[in-house]
């Protein structure tokens, strides 16, 4: 398993693959692949950190596809709107992973 230096522009991708190192550790055979651990976990385990892993990484990945959407909404009608926070913002707040958040 591949084990990547984190910064922080990647830090939710460094807390994704800490998860998975840490999961493949524990059994580097029963974990050899994604589907493996997924179906270890739930078949043994009441933590479930591969599939939480997953669920998180749906939702970030999902939030910078409505972040995109909303740039080439912007794009399609006509305007040229430089400062992209809005749009990332709106993206967080209103559906992804904000509501997740405690």
């Amino acid at each position: 398993m591949h084990v990547f230096n984190c910064t922080k522009s990647v830090a939710v991708f460094c807390w994704f693959n800490q998860k998975f190192t840490t999961r493949y550790s524990m059994d580097k055979k029963s974990n050899s692949t994604l589907q493996d651990m997924i179906l270890l976990e739930k078949s043994t385990e009441k933590d479930l950190i591969a599939v939480d892993v997953l669920m998180w990484l749906t939702r970030a990945l999902y939030m910078i596809l409505l972040f995109f959407e909303r740039i080439v909404e912007d794009h399609k009608a006509g305007k040229a709107t430089e400062d992209l926070v809005a749009f990332l913002k709106e993206a967080y707040y209103k559906e992804t992973l904000e509501p997740y958040h405690g």
